[in-house]
């Protein structure tokens, strides 16, 4: 989808995709939901905690190098970023 949306912004002229969203909605209907329930917690089964929102750190003055920067949410930042994504009419995970 990213690509998409860049190659339209350069100006790239791009094929009609065809395909209606009620036929994905059939589509993800017709699936197995305890297949894929069964691969996803096979998936997550190593990790023994939630995971974390990470942030990545700007470069080193130096320019080399690369950094992580962890950050747990308390409440008010979590009830001040759930009113923005709210106000920006986006999703809290988007």
């Amino acid at each position: 989808l990213l690509g998409e949306v860049l190659r339209h912004y350069a100006g790239e002229t791009l094929p009609a995709s065809g395909g209606r969203f009620a036929d994905y909605i059939g589509w993800l209907q017709s699936r197995d939901a305890a297949a894929g329930e069964a691969f996803w917690q096979a998936q997550l089964a190593p990790l023994d905690a939630p995971t974390r929102l990470l942030a990545a750190l700007p470069a080193p003055e130096d320019g080399q190098g690369q950094g992580e920067h962890h950050h747990e949410l308390d409440a008010a930042e979590t009830t001040a970023l759930a009113s923005f994504a709210r106000a920006q009419k986006v999703t809290l995970n988007t």
